[in-house]
């Protein structure tokens, strides 16, 4: 626990034995238990630019993967969803994030097939009747 931290830390769940995702770690481990381009999608939308190196915030159990958003999330403004839909991403929220290294480094047939599932479910939330 982060004693620097005085915020208000709250938990709903026991996850017993778990390993926390560290830099270098085999795409292999993960890739099976979480769509990283989503993840990385995801995370670009809500703006987090936390989840780096320093701060992964991604759990892993040999049968699930859990990912955890606070405090930094959510810095949006009136450019976001423009800046997002343009794939134009920047900053701390692209190449720092802890799935770039991943992505980048992906075939390019394997990069075609990237964001599917996302907007998929980007088009589903957005979707005007």
């Amino acid at each position: 626990m982060d004693l620097d931290d005085d915020r208000l830390k709250f938990g709903s769940r026991v996850l017993g034995p778990i390993q926390h995702f560290s830099t270098g770690m085999p795409k292999g481990k993960f890739q099976k238990l979480i769509q990283l381009d989503t993840l990385y999608a995801f995370d670009n939308l809500i703006r987090n630019p936390d989840r780096g190196s320093h701060k992964p915030n991604l759990l892993l159990r040999e049968d699930s993967a859990f990912v955890i958003d606070h405090e930094y999330a959510l810095e949006i403004d009136v450019d976001t969803l423009s800046h997002f839909e343009n794939l134009d991403l920047a900053g701390k929220f692209s190449t720092s994030h802890i799935t770039f290294p991943y992505l980048s480094s992906s075939k390019e047939n394997v990069k075609r097939n990237y964001l599917t599932c996302f907007w998929n479910i980007y088009e589903h939330l957005t979707w005007k009747t």
